[in-house]
This record gives structure tokens, C-alpha cells and sequence, in this order.
């Protein structure tokens, strides 16, 4: 039997909880989270803000123009060029290329919580080259990748989803010390892996323990086959990541190249797509991206220090 003071802190606490429902259906931002007809307003927002906010980087010091530095979709571009607040709206941007927040209905609210979680994980170890930087950077890498062969004429767009998803998840939480120091230490990582692939079922692993929290399930609303694909691809992306199978993936994506020589250019039927076709780019992608941003940022002297630590 519940004592009287109980009763009355339990009334006033759920008293609280509707004040608090009625307050939110309100507010401006929950009607603009959920009103389906504003959910692109809100997206269309954040890429204006972020071609906004570069501008002013595109200005060198005679005048002249570098939007190469800062075009999304080239070799060129610079992520020390994008202010600390902006690369969130950069990030966005790269998904909404593919339309992928209308395609799979995901919220700004639940997406903005999902990069959240990302960036708060990926200060765990605060190590200086696998942080969120660097997730960013590989994340456009991947995006100029798919950009000039594509992939959007050979990929889905669960497996577009599920590629930039694992660009960005591909070094989550990472120690900072690698495989062979994990295996030989017998550290904690190494045990719980049996000494395979540890880091990358690590950050593949933390991944999907953010997307299975309510507030960040940025694939809450994918059906359930499109979602057993975008996780076996993402699963798949983060290991092949691992140097172990570089040379394999190296010659399956060849082959496919060599089978398929029209697919750099774009002129590729998508009809006679074949799921191993498509694993084979997938995979060669994931191989190579983060290589290309170690070659395109150069040595340290090329790029100066603090953007070396940075990234």
C-alpha cells in the first residue's frame, strides 16, 4: 500500500510529464521535426547554410575564386576550409545528394542526435588522426567516389545509404593503436574478436549500438528487407577496411572494371547489375577511400601540422 506522500509525487511528476507533451506539440521545432510536409524545409535549411557559410572561404588573398577547395564533389576540396560549426550541414548535404532523407524518411531531429552520438565517440580516446575529422574526410572522399563513377547508376539507394553511413562509422571509437598492437597486448578488443579484424568489428560494432537507440535509428523506417541489406553492406564495408583483405578487394574491384570499362565514364545499364557486381564496387570503394585521403592530404609540410593533427 502506497504511502499518501507517494501518491502525491506520483501525480505531480505525471502532472509534469503531460505539462511537458502539450508544450512540445506547441513548439515550432517538434511541428517542424514532424510534420512530414516540413521535413525537407528543414533539410533544404541546413545545405543553404552550409554553401552560405563557405562562401567567405573562397576568397583568396588576390581575390581570385578556389571553390574547388570547398566543392563537395571534387579532389580538391579542403576540410580545413570548412569551419568547426559548418561540418554538420556538410555532412547533411552529402546525404541529401541522394535524396536520401526523403527516400528512407529520416528526420533532421534523429539524423542531428545520430551525428551527435558519432562525434561524441569518436572523442573517447581523443586521439589525434581517427577523430571526427577525419570520419568527415573520408565520408567526402567516398562521396567524390561515387560522384565521378556513378554509383548511382550501379548502387541502390540502400547501398548508397549504407556506404556513406559506414564512411563516416568506419573508425568509431578508435584507440588509436592498431590490430597487431590489440592482438599482441592481448587487450581487451583482441579477447572479445578472437584476434580478427578487432578495431574494425569494434567501430562497425559501436555503430550499430548508436543506430539501435531510439533517438539516433536513422533506418527506423526502412522495411525489414531494406534493412538486413543496409546492414549487411555497412558490416561489410567496415571490415573490408581492414589492410588484411586490401589486395583482395584491389583485384575484385579491377576485374570489374575490366568487365565493365564504362563505368568510370557512367555509362553503365543498370539492369545488368548483378548483387557480386555491385559487392565488388562496394567493396573497392570502402578499400581505397581511406588511402586517397592519406595521398590527397600529402606530407605534413604540404598541408602544415595542425592539419595533419587534425585529420
Amino acid at each position: 500500500k502506497h504511502s499518501k506522500e507517494f501518491i502525491t509525487l506520483s501525480k505531480a511528476v505525471n502532472n509534469l510529464r503531460v505539462q511537458a507533451e502539450m508544450h512540445m506539440r506547441k513548439n515550432r521545432s517538434y511541428e517542424r521535426i514532424n510534420n512530414p510536409r516540413k521535413i525537407s524545409e528543414s533539410w533544404l535549411r541546413l545545405k543553404d547554410e552550409y554553401h552560405n557559410s563557405t562562401k567567405d572561404t573562397m576568397k583568396t588573398t588576390n581575390g581570385s575564386e578556389e571553390s574547388n577547395r570547398i566543392d563537395l564533389a571534387n579532389w580538391e576540396f579542403d576540410l580545413m576550409l570548412v569551419p568547426e560549426k559548418v561540418k554538420f550541414y556538410m555532412v547533411a548535404t552529402i546525404f541529401m545528394s541522394f535524396s536520401l532523407e526523403k527516400r528512407f524518411n529520416i528526420s533532421l531531429k534523429c539524423f542531428s542526435q545520430f551525428m551527435l552520438e558519432l562525434e561524441n565517440s569518436m572523442k573517447v580516446h581523443n586521439v589525434v588522426y581517427h577523430n571526427f575529422d577525419h570520419a568527415c574526410d573520408v565520408l567526402q572522399t567516398t562521396y567524390v567516389f561515387l560522384s565521378t563513377m556513378h554509383g548511382a547508376k550501379l548502387l541502390d539507394s540502400v547501398d548508397i545509404f549504407a556506404l556513406l553511413t559506414a564512411s563516416i562509422c568506419h573508425d568509431l571509437e578508435h584507440p588509436g593503436l592498431n590490430n597487431a598492437f590489440q592482438i599482441k597486448s592481448a587487450a581487451n578488443l583482441a579477447i572479445l574478436y578472437n584476434d580478427r579484424s578487432v578495431l574494425e568489428n569494434h567501430h562497425c560494432a559501436r555503430a550499430f549500438q548508436i543506430i539501435r537507440q531510439e533517438r539516433s535509428n536513422i533506418v527506423k523506417n526502412l522495411p525489414e528487407h531494406e534493412y538486413n541489406d543496409f546492414r549487411k553492406i555497412m558490416v561489410e564495408a567496415i571490415l573490408s577496411t581492414d589492410m588484411t583483405y586490401h589486395f583482395s578487394l584491389y583485384q575484385d574491384a579491377s576485374e570489374l572494371l575490366l568487365r565493365y570499362p564504362g563505368i568510370s565514364s557512367g555509362f553503365y545499364d543498370r539492369r545488368k547489375s548483378h548483387p557480386e557486381n555491385r559487392k565488388s564496387f562496394l567493396g573497392g570503394v570502402e578499400d581505397r577511400k581511406d588511402e586517397s585521403v592519406r595521398s590527397r592530404a600529402g606530407d605534413l609540410e604540404s598541408i602544415g601540422l595542425s592539419g595533419g593533427e587534425r585529420l
